[in-house]
């Protein structure tokens, strides 16, 4: 009986190491220097929603930007929307405090909340804000150029797939040469 209360304790110690791997490499994956396998790790998502057949290598990451991403012909500026004042980041760095003080698997569990819906109308509200900030900055004549690509990141949303689809008047407004998003 005390082999078996050994052996679960190590069964539990050794979740609880990949846990914390699995949140260091979150942690690397969402730093600054990662930013360009981000905007490509995007590119290929909206690629397999496409079912576009592609390899990583076709997904060219652009240093001097914009834009963040070339695949053949298309130019993609890839943006992230997230919740309002959520840091990601940090979130993850909290994530890994907890984690190396864990001791037993009921230490790492997190509550949970049922997920909300979001409709087109409020995530298309986000997108055209965001792609406003952009569109302001490169002009209508440039972003005619590019292929919008956002990464819906809200925390705990699903969208909405029965809710009206809003007229893209003031988004399209914008110049972008398309507007696509993906979102978990």
């Amino acid at each position: 009986m005390i082999r078996n209360h050994h052996s679960m304790e190590n069964s539990e110690l050794r979740y609880i190491q990949k846990l914390i791997s699995h949140t260091e490499e979150s942690i690397r994956y969402f730093s600054i220097s990662m930013k360009a396998e981000r905007e490509r790790s995007v590119c290929a998502a909206l690629l397999r929603c496409l079912g576009v057949v592609f390899e990583p290598r076709d997904i060219e990451a652009i240093s001097n930007d914009p834009p963040d991403v070339k695949f053949y012909l298309a130019r993609f500026e890839v943006i992230e929307i997230y919740d309002k004042k959520r840091k990601r980041h940090d979130e993850y760095k909290d994530r890994l405090k907890e984690l190396q003080k864990a001791k037993t698997i009921n230490e790492t569990l997190i509550p949970y909340e049922s997920p909300k819906p979001i409709s087109y109308h409020e995530l298309s509200t986000e997108i055209t804000r965001a792609l406003g900030i952009k569109s302001r900055k490169y002009g209508k004549r440039f972003c005619a150029t590019l292929d919008a690509l956002v990464s819906i990141g809200l925390s705990n949303h699903f969208l909405d797939i029965r809710s009206e689809i809003p007229d893209y008047v003031e988004l399209m407004d914008q110049g972008w040469r398309s507007v696509s998003f993906v979102m978990p």
